[in-house]
């Protein structure tokens, strides 16, 4: 299947509940790789796995990166990612488990604060491999998913504006701070 060329402008397309746009690739690029040169970003809900497909593509056109975009969803919604980079789960309250190998999470459109939290109680709040994580939805659904994000030893940026979404659209970043380096 053709990967879908995606225009400056924040659109939606079919199967995908989130906006796209290259702007959004591009921020979204920025971020991981300013967090980790290699790893494993693992998208939480990824549905029929288009972002995370074109973000897969946009992250591997330089030679010298090592991140690997996979999706986590209930079996039969994906129709764009490989097999290889998809991970089934139950139901929409399980957890993958390989996000303990994750540098990163995704979570796109989640449906449920209580699965987010319990990636973050997981994944994030013990010492780990995962650096960063994204909320990415309706500014009308953040409310609901922001004690999620409160995690001792990281910082919240919340994105309204600029980052390639539409203007009802927003990112929320999690990251733990960079060291500097005296």
């Amino acid at each position: 299947m053709d990967l879908l060329v995606l225009s400056d402008t924040p659109q939606r397309y079919p199967g995908c509940c989130l906006s796209l746009s290259n702007e959004l690739l591009n921020h979204l690029g920025s971020l991981f790789k300013n967090h980790a040169k290699s790893g494993l970003i693992l998208s939480i809900g990824s549905g029929t796995g288009l972002l995370e497909e074109l973000l897969h593509a946009h992250l591997n056109k330089e030679p010298n990166c090592k991140l690997r975009v996979e999706g986590v969803e209930v079996p039969s919604t994906n129709i764009h990612l490989p097999e290889d980079r998809i991970n089934v789960v139950n139901g929409t309250w399980a957890i993958c488990r390989r996000a303990a190998d994750s540098v990163a999470l995704v979570f796109v459109y989640p449906r449920s604060a209580e699965l987010v939290n319990s990636y973050v109680d997981s994944f994030l709040q013990k010492p780990g491999y995962v650096k960063l994580a994204l909320w990415l939805g309706p500014k009308a659904d953040w409310e609901e998913f922001a004690a999620c994000f409160r995690v001792p030893g990281f910082e919240v940026e919340e994105l309204q504006d600029g980052c390639g979404l539409v203007e009802y659209e927003m990112m929320t970043v999690l990251r733990q701070p960079k060291i500097q380096s005296l």
